[in-house]
């Protein structure tokens, strides 16, 4: 990394220091994205990652940033899921979260998701619970 220059050849730092530095961007680069979720209109995307009984639902928020002018997508987070991968579970994170941020329910117009059942079905799938939540909602399937 940077091997053309002699400032980055000469900086080292510790795996502590290096995760106190990650951890304190984090923080501001999703503070600058929740501000932004509270003032414009959004889409939500999730689709779940299983490591053994481990599973992340990263959510990836895409909306207009009027600083730049251009539309971004966005890591809002990566919760773990507690409990069986449902419909009901995984909406009550994306809810949770969306709330747990004061981020207005009405700023989210669209859910993106794949096709599993679980996702997109008829009844109790994450598309349903979240229609029920937000009744403008569309769901667009991946």
């Amino acid at each position: 990394m940077f091997l053309d220059s002699d400032i980055a050849k000469k900086y080292g730092c510790a795996h502590t220091e290096t995760l106190a530095i990650i951890a304190e961007i984090g923080k501001t680069e999703k503070n600058a994205i929740v501000s932004t979720l509270k003032k414009v209109p959004f889409s939500i995307a999730t689709d779940g990652s299983n490591n053994g009984d481990f599973k992340l639902y990263p959510l990836v928020v895409t909306f207009h940033n009027e600083e730049t002018q251009k539309i971004e997508s966005s890591l809002l987070s990566a919760s773990a899921l507690e409990g069986d991968s449902t419909g009901v579970n995984i909406a009550k994170l994306m809810l949770n979260e969306l709330k747990s941020n004061n981020i207005p329910l009405e700023n989210c117009l669209a859910l993106s998701a794949d096709n599993a059942p679980v996702m997109i079905g008829k009844k109790v799938s994450v598309a349903d619970i979240l229609s029920n939540e937000i009744k403008h909602l569309v769901v667009h399937v991946t």
